[in-house]
Formats: structure tokens, sequence, C-alpha cells
């Protein structure tokens, strides 16, 4: 399993009980389903999409809703071409209904720090900037971090208190 999956599996695994979380299924698709006009035999022709999600995971804790998008990096900025201009904009939208928040939140492995960034501050930092990521000082500054502990392979994540 990748750093991304098990990121994503320890994360889900620390959301309490009572909160609902839902991944997004994504990766892709395909089907066959031409049949030659004259015989009616299927033709092996497939139809291949890629699903473009708006985020990772949906949750709804307490009658709030949240989208988020997990990523996992080992540099030290988060890269701007992690995370899709379609995804961005599908989040911002998102966020213009009452009661919706979304964003990122990045888990930097080198410093062993996972921080919550709101797609409004990630799209500020991002217009605001030529570079091409954003550097862990800026989630210092700007982000929530999100506590963690590390179990003997997996982390725990704090998402309960996170989530107040």
């Amino acid at each position: 399993m990748n750093e991304g999956k098990i990121f994503e599996k320890d994360f889900k695994d620390s959301v309490p009980k009572d909160v609902f979380i839902y991944r997004f299924i994504d990766g892709t698709s395909s089907w066959s389903n031409d049949k030659c006009p004259k015989c009616h035999t299927q033709i092996e022709k497939n139809t291949r999409f890629q699903a473009k999600n708006i985020c990772d995971y949906f949750i709804v804790n307490r009658g709030k809703v949240m989208f988020l998008e997990l990523k996992t990096t080992g540099l030290t900025s988060f890269p701007f071409a992690n995370i899709s201009d379609s995804q961005i904009t599908k989040l911002e939208n998102a966020v213009t209904f009452t009661g919706i928040k979304a964003g990122i939140v990045v888990n930097f492995r080198k410093y062993n720090e996972t921080y919550y960034m709101s797609i409004e501050l990630l799209n500020l930092l991002k217009s605001q900037t030529v570079a091409k990521s954003i550097p862990i000082s800026d989630f210092r500054k700007h982000a929530i971090l999100i506590k963690q502990e590390q179990k003997q392979i997996h982390w725990r994540y704090d998402i309960e208190g996170f989530l107040k």
C-alpha cells in the first residue's frame, strides 16, 4: 500500500464512531458496449474514463458538512500540482452553501505534522504567489494543526478535536 493510501486509512480509522464519513470512489473505469451491426456479437472496444471527484472524503458531524481532500508529502512544501483546478473550483462552490466547509488535509511525513487548510485560504495563498507550492511554514502560520500520535506502526489523528 502506498503512503497516500496508508495516510487515508489511518485518518479514516481515527474518525469517531458517531461521525459519518464517506470515501468517494475514484479510479479508472471502463466498459464495452458495442455490438457488430451484422452478427450482433460483442466488439472488443473499451471506453475508459477517470472519475473526477470533488475530494476524497465527505464528513457529517453534528449537522455540519465537511469535504476533505487528503494529501501526504515527503517534501517541505505542498505542491499546487497535487490538487486539480477542478477540485479547487468544486470545493470553492461547495463552501458557498451554509454549513459546509471544505479544504485539504496535508500530512508532512518528514516532520510528522498534519494540517487542515480551508479551500478559501489555499486559493488565497495560491493567488498571492508565483511559487508552485505552499511551504510548511505557511501551514504552521495559517492552517489548523491536527494532533497526531504514532501507535506501533500506524498513526492516530485527533479528528474529534479537529472537528470542534
